[in-house]
């Protein structure tokens, strides 16, 4: 019931944004598209899910008796998942699921590397808005005055927000994180295993998994700025990464099946309000997140060849 209600939801909000948009700008901002750049985008998205997948294998590698073989293609089946469900839900229970089935006691680890590897993607988007908000203020570029107040709240409110998780997690890696007595009485092994993957075991390591999350993000704001470009918007690559970034943290309040509707209109809207036409902003969430999800179902069909390989020998 809840999923009919969250589709519903989408195509009722991606109704209500075409029913804004001026049809005949939209049908032209669209017949800019060309093969090649739809080609260029599919391989840039496949390469920021190439990034993920190896941050993945980096985060749960010490947590779980699975190989890597099996670690990855775990991942490959759950990004087909990531493509129907909400925020993703979906392959992160998959992944639980099929990881500790055969292990219950690596359970809390494998709990606790997931939340890590939401935390760390998280991180990578605030990061990227950061970056991307510092160049846009050094260039000096200029926006009207409601699209310059929006990127500054939401730059001061991600920085801030970045400052409070980074001392969660020091909490958390230095064993300091307060924790009732009672709480631990009851949940003790499951903190323990959830704290030990939470926990970075080294700066260098941490700083791996922090330049895996950029390049997973740069890769997919880079395919959304190269789409942007074609269509003809107006816009400062440095303002087109930073909507890309608000929009795909709308995108984890599950609202509707994989933001469909929301997404599409936030684009607009946020297009609309830096100056340049809602049409080519909805557009560009439109196509891009349409070759972003055939680049995930397509990604995901590497689970099979194994299985493949194997049941032809």
């Amino acid at each position: 019931m809840k999923s009919l209600l969250k589709l519903l939801f989408g195509l009722g909000a991606l109704a209500a944004s075409l029913a804004l948009l001026n049809w005949r700008a939209l049908g032209d901002a669209l017949a800019r598209t060309s093969a090649v750049h739809l080609l260029a985008m599919f391989a840039i998205c496949l390469l920021s899910f190439l990034f993920l997948a190896v941050r993945w294998l980096a985060i749960i590698r010490d947590h779980t008796s699975a190989g890597p073989g099996r670690i990855i293609t775990t991942y490959l089946y759950a990004n087909l998942l990531n493509a129907i469900t909400p925020a993703n839900l979906g392959g992160d229970v998959y992944r639980f699921c099929a990881l500790s089935k055969d292990a219950p006691l690596e359970r809390p680890r494998i709990l606790g590397a997931l939340f890590k590897e939401r935390i760390m993607g998280l991180l990578g988007f605030v990061l990227a808005f950061l970056v991307g908000w510092a160049l846009w203020s050094w260039h000096g570029s200029t926006l009207p005055a409601a699209a310059t107040a929006t990127l500054h709240s939401a730059a001061a409110m991600l920085a801030g927000g970045l400052c409070a998780g980074a001392l969660a997690l020091w909490l958390v890696s230095v064993g300091r994180l307060p924790v009732p007595a009672r709480l631990n009485a009851l949940v003790g092994r499951w903190l323990e295993g959830l704290t030990a993957a939470l926990a970075f075991r080294s700066r260098r390591g941490a700083a791996v998994l922090v330049l895996l999350s950029l390049g997973a993000v740069g890769s997919w704001a880079a395919a959304v700025v190269l789409y942007s470009n074609a269509l003809g918007a107006d816009l400062p690559w440095t303002v087109v990464v930073m909507i890309t970034v608000l929009v795909e943290l709308a995108r984890w309040i599950p609202l509707s099946i994989q933001g469909v509707g929301v997404r599409e209109g936030l684009f607009a809207a946020l297009y609309a309000m830096c100056g340049a036409p809602s049409e080519i902003g909805f557009a560009v969430g439109a196509v891009s997140y349409l070759v972003c999800g055939l680049a995930m179902i397509a990604f995901g069909l590497l689970g099979l060849l194994p299985e493949s390989g194997r049941a032809a020998r």
